[in-house]
């Protein structure tokens, strides 16, 4: 990924100051549809650590995060023109993102199980705020892609319910109910580990999908 980030500039794109930042991101959709490639490294810098925050939550190896926010990005490029206007570009982006995971898995580039290490502190009470990146990658790697894909965008990049639909391409109850049963594989799983992890039934503090109940 440093071949993009050198090429992509941190500047704002000339003649464009004052404009909204969503506006400025469907002028550079816009521009990229007619093949402007300055203006996909524009839209690089302004999203890429969003894009490969969203890899990170979910995959340890930084050589597959910097390969499938390349994707990605590569995918916008020949996706510009299809894209609607009503959505927010970041949004945009990341159901692009959740699509090359998806494809990523498919085609047997990556395999769904991409964490590694142990979850081991045995007796200790512990919820999802209070876990590390490694601890939460590896627990999240062995659920399935749909309820790990939800509970990364709800917990690690704070997205509404609504959004995370958008980004998956289901219903707001389809996602109520992964980040439901995502939950409680996780509570599962510490609990074998003989962790309490605070994550069952109920909904943990800055949750934004609610229950299964509520879909």
């Amino acid at each position: 990924m440093s071949t993009w980030t050198e090429m992509a500039k941190a500047t704002r794109p000339p003649g464009t100051y004052g404009i909204d930042s969503d506006d400025l991101d469907r002028l550079l959709i816009e521009r990229i549809a007619r093949q402007d490639r300055t203006a996909l490294q524009q839209l690089f810098e302004r999203h890429c650590a969003r894009v490969s925050g969203f890899f990170s939550g979910l995959v340890r190896d930084d050589e597959v995060i910097d390969q499938l926010t390349v994707d990605t990005f590569l995918t916008a490029w020949h996706s510009a023109a299809n894209f609607d206007r009503r959505s927010p570009v970041s949004i945009w982006l990341l159901a692009l993102g959740n699509c090359c995971v998806l494809r990523s898995i498919r085609a047997g580039r990556h395999q769904p199980d991409l964490g590694a290490g142990r979850i081991d502190d045995s007796g200790s009470q512990v919820r999802f705020d209070e876990l590390s990146l490694a601890e939460w990658i590896h627990a999240l790697s062995r659920l399935p892609i749909a309820q790990r894909v939800a509970l990364e965008l709800t917990y690690h990049l704070g997205h509404s319910c609504g959004e995370v639909a958008a980004i998956m391409g289901c219903s707001e109850a389809k996602v109520r109910l992964h980040v439901y049963f995502g939950r409680r594989k996780l509570y599962t799983l510490f609990a074998a580990a003989g962790q309490g992890c605070g994550c069952g039934g109920g909904t943990p503090p800055g949750a934004s999908c609610g229950s299964a109940g509520s879909a």
